[in-house]
């Protein structure tokens, strides 16, 4: 039995689990307390968007329906193994549904002044207009391939995880507090970073295809971004929550 390959999905099934988890306890704390206000605006909005984004990307190389697309992904790559499971298709479909929820409580519980900023609106249309258009003219033509087009819709899923953190991050400085935050998310977001690497880690290994690490780059760069700014978040709710007993959770 080939061990990198058994502590490789164990850890991606760990990752998925986690990564899953996370985004209950912000859901539960907005449902509590009646309020999205330690939530940035912008943050609910990219999540929705992000998660979309993964969620089509992770079923284009998963599903068995999508076998031709898969088999050119391997061919495009020169790889030995679709870079995608089970465990990321999991995690995938909860944290579209959590990112639905979210959005739900943000029209729900949110307060008159907060409102999404054009920039952000037009940041979106653009987006999802660009990848419908990517999409049919791939289908239609030979102008673009598919293969590119489904790994720009992932990598979109960075930008969008880079772009809600960032103004969550910004907020916390300015209020000085991470109040309203549920810093058990940031947890769970920190550790499932570190599972989903050890993942693509023994993947690799239990393969010998190097390839397996790097050419997934939305997973990859999913675990990394987490990582760095879970880590931001916990340290902000260190300092600001230092005087208080509310410091680890």
């Amino acid at each position: 039995m080939n061990t990198a390959l058994v502590v490789g999905h164990m850890c991606g099934w760990a990752y998925a689990a986690t990564w899953a988890a996370c985004g209950y306890p912000q859901v539960i704390q907005n449902h509590n307390s009646k309020s999205v206000a330690g939530v940035s605006t912008a943050y609910i909005m990219y999540q929705l968007s992000g998660s979309l984004s993964y969620y089509i990307y992770n079923s284009a190389l998963v599903f068995p329906w999508f076998y031709s697309l898969q088999r050119k992904f391997k061919l495009y790559y020169n790889l030995a193994e679709i870079p995608a499971h089970a465990s990321d298709m999991l995690f995938s479909v909860n944290s579209t549904a959590v990112a639905i929820i979210l959005f739900a409580q943000y029209f729900y519980f949110h307060e008159s002044n907060s409102k999404v900023s054009p920039y952000l609106r037009f940041s979106l249309l653009s987006y999802w207009c660009f990848t419908i258009f990517a999409l049919i003219l791939s289908l239609l033509t030979s102008a673009i391939e598919i293969v590119v087009v489904i790994q720009i819709i992932g990598l979109a899923k960075l930008v969008f995880v880079t772009m809600k953190y960032v103004p969550q991050v910004i907020k916390n400085q300015t209020l000085r507090s991470t109040k309203g935050w549920s810093i058990t998310s940031s947890w769970l977001d920190l550790i499932g970073g570190v599972l989903c690497i050890l993942n693509l880690v023994c993947l690799a290994i239990a393969y010998r295809d190097i390839n397996l690490l790097f050419v997934n780059v939305p997973k990859l760069g999913l675990a990394i971004i987490s990582i760095l700014f879970s880590g931001t978040l916990i340290l902000q709710h260190c300092i600001f929550s230092r005087h208080t007993d509310k410091l680890w959770v």
